[in-house]
């Protein structure tokens, strides 16, 4: 909530979180649980890419954390360096919720 206040944001608005790798929009919500500095961004989000902006609407992990290996034998999705600002540009957000479901009919060969 502290960092969030320095950038005049509030539960509930819209927010761009920007990395060297991507861009993403995402909804807030804050809390102290989360230590100053810290950014928490559910994973299992399937890229929704508004193409001419370059960004992800639907908050993918992988759009902001590239494909480099961390070096230790793992993906480097659990931690990257982020900004995160007040997003007021053009794209309007519909909650998930709201959002066609999504099912991959997986058909075998015969």
């Amino acid at each position: 909530p502290g960092d969030a206040a320095e950038r005049g944001i509030k539960t509930g608005d819209t927010v761009l979180i920007s990395s060297r790798h991507g861009k993403v929009l995402r909804p807030v919500y804050l809390t102290e649980r989360a230590m100053p500095g810290v950014v928490f961004l559910g994973e299992g989000a399937w890229v929704e890419m508004d193409e001419e902006a370059g960004i992800d609407k639907a908050g993918a992990t992988n759009t902001l954390n590239g494909t480099l290996p961390c070096g230790q034998g793992e993906e480097p999705w659990n931690t990257c360096n982020l900004q995160v600002e007040k997003y007021v540009g053009p794209i309007k957000l519909e909650p998930d919720w709201k959002w066609p479901q999504r099912i991959i009919d997986y058909k075998e060969d015969k």
